[in-house]
């Protein structure tokens, strides 16, 4: 059989393992013996000779240490090692998290009578060791080894040890963590002063990475004017000339950190004047007629008769107003479009809504706050110039109805195959001006349409008697006397998984020959999978003869199985059972 002695040992850089028999340092049989990258020592076809006491001795950083004693004890009972015995494991695979082009390494070994043979599955599909394009391979009698692992390694491995006798899997999970990259970096921008600019930044990583923008070093705090959009884009409002600077994205996640920098110029309207001059030139003056002074050909117009008129808000509303106005009386030229700026009382940031139609005299300013004045006016573009603004105009949104927040800290786990804890905390401060009452918290199958929903005046609730290894969509909505306010960010969890408690449907078998006979059947149904479906086990035995018979395990993607090697005109008696992770159904 197979012996395994453990020494899990952590350090960065890795620690020295050797090992220790008898108070000597052990001397490897390299066609029998090996120490897994974990400093695990696995002994292979244990003989007599294996017997003693074993340590392992783990040194760096100029120290060392020994572990306890371990005793080897072999038996050497022929009889019982006759005697038919099920797979039982030695070693399992651990759940793991790697970065991306590191190696891994899932141990697994196991004794039965025969000997059993290891197999790995991953997502119950069996992993082919001779494809050459694999990065896996096989140490000792069963650990598999991935080297440069990638982001498609993640998934569930199963460990599967199987003999005439019975088979049993060990499953563990492999996490890939990804360091960012980015997908789209800022790049430099000039804009003009009162616009709104956005500075992109993609990100991608696994897990996702938590991403920051700074301005000339310094940490931007979100606000009404400073806001992140689209994902991970910083987005300006009402640009001002101190806006100019160096913006920088910052990305870590626990793999790596990136940053990226650009820089944006804030230009005034006296800047892009100059630069439309540089490309429309002015027209020569017009010469004056015979008899004619230059006094009596020019007309003056009066600034404020180039200003449009009659400035008022059509529509006012919580968080927008519709502006209308009347053309300036004395034009100068052909009107093009029209500006409105506006900004909030006592703010020196102002922000502008350009209109594409020289006829529009009205334009819906959105976004703003509620309960708020701002100031307003407006211009008009006449010969690629903005003429006089209109006198400012004060506009107080209307106020709205207090609801609470989104809660925050939205988490969902869940506690077994059927039931899922959800816990969240109250809304922010700054958004809560009456007392909260309630929370509802809503969930429904993913790619359902129903939704149900449980009341409750705690910050937590058990959802219970749900569907097994079934994905939830949860979310949560505060209440007070005005009502129910805005709901959470969804989060999605999914129930445990379950041993299958459905058989496999539509078994058939067909002789193939004198000692041959074909099973196919299809997968339970369902509702009844209760989790991946990791394989099926083929138990079989001569009618009227005790004993378990023999058993074969297929991969889970497996619809049918030859049985070989059956004795001419007998009959015979097959069961069929599904696998998953958590078991045999």
């Amino acid at each position: 059989q197979t012996a395994l002695f453990s020494c899990l040992v952590e350090g960065n850089p890795p620690p020295l393992v050797t090992w220790i028999k008898d108070g000597r340092p052990l001397v490897l049989d390299e066609t029998r013996m090996i120490i897994l990258p974990s400093g695990s020592l696995e002994i292979e076809s244990v003989q007599v000779s294996d017997r003693g006491n074993y340590r392992c001795n783990v040194s760096g950083h100029g120290q060392h240490r020994l572990s306890d004693r371990a005793i080897l004890q072999v038996d050497q009972d022929l009889e019982s090692a006759a005697s038919l015995m099920a797979p039982t494991f030695i070693a399992k695979p651990r759940s793991t998290v790697a970065t991306e082009g590191s190696t891994v390494t899932l141990e697994c070994a196991a004794n039965g009578t025969p000997n059993p043979w290891l197999v790995w599955l991953k997502d119950g599909v069996p992993i082919d060791l001779a494809d050459l394009d694999t990065n896996c391979i096989l140490l000792g009698t069963g650990s598999l080894q991935m080297r440069d692992v990638e982001e498609d390694d993640a998934g569930n491995y199963q460990c599967r040890a199987e003999n005439r006798e019975d088979s049993v899997d060990a499953t563990a999970t492999l996490q890939v963590h990804v360091a960012p990259r980015f997908l789209k970096r800022p790049r430099n921008k000039i804009a003009k002063e009162k616009e709104d600019v956005e500075l992109e930044c993609s990100v991608y990583a696994r897990p996702d990475a938590k991403v920051s923008w700074l301005k000339n070093g310094d940490h931007i705090k979100q606000n009404e004017y400073l806001q992140v959009v689209n994902g991970n884009n910083l987005r300006i409002l009402g640009l001002m000339a101190q806006d100019t600077g160096i913006f920088q994205c910052v990305a870590s996640n626990p793999a790596g950190n990136i940053q990226a920098a650009a820089h944006l110029t804030v230009v005034s309207s006296e800047y892009e004047m100059q630069m439309n001059l540089s490309k429309n030139p002015p027209m020569k003056r017009p010469s004056i007629p015979p008899g004619l002074s230059a006094l009596e050909g020019e007309v003056e117009v009066p600034q404020q008769e180039t200003a449009p008129r009659d400035v008022e808000a059509a529509i006012v509303g919580a968080r927008f107003v519709t502006m209308r106005w009347r053309p300036p009386p004395q034009p100068q030229g052909n009107i093009s479009s029209y500006s409105v700026f506006y900004r909030e009382e006592g703010s020196f940031r102002e922000r502008i809504v350009n209109t594409s139609r020289s006829r529009l005299e009205e334009v819906n300013i959105q976004g703003l706050q509620p309960d708020r004045t701002y100031v307003v006016r407006v211009g008009a573009y006449m010969n690629h110039s903005l003429g006089a603004t209109s006198m400012p105009v004060l506009v107080r949104t209307k106020a709205e109805v207090h609801v609470p927040g989104p809660p925050r800290h939205v988490m969902a786990r869940p506690l077994s195959p059927t039931a899922i804890r959800v816990n969240w905390q109250p809304p922010a401060p700054d958004t809560i001006t009456t007392p909260v009452h309630g929370y509802s918290l809503y969930y429904l199958e993913a790619e359902a349409s129903e939704e149900f929903h449980r009341n409750t005046t705690e910050l937590g609730y058990t959802l219970e008697n749900l569907n097994k290894f079934q994905e939830y969509n949860v979310w949560v909505v505060a209440h007070n006397e005005n009502g129910a306010g805005m709901a959470s960010e969804e989060i999605t969890v999914r129930t445990f998984s379950d041993v299958p408690s459905k058989a496999p449907e539509n078994i058939t078998l067909e002789a193939a020959s004198s000692s041959m006979v074909y099973v196919r059947w299809e997968p339970p149904p369902k509702d009844g999978q209760n989790g991946v479906i990791t394989g099926y086990k083929v138990r079989y035995r001569k009618k009227d003869l005790r004993g378990r018979g023999d058993t074969h395990t297929t991969a889970g993607n497996q619809r049918a199985f030859l049985i070989q090697n059956l004795e001419k005109k007998s009959m015979y008696q097959v069961r069929l059972f599904a696998v998953n992770v958590n078991g045999t159904g």
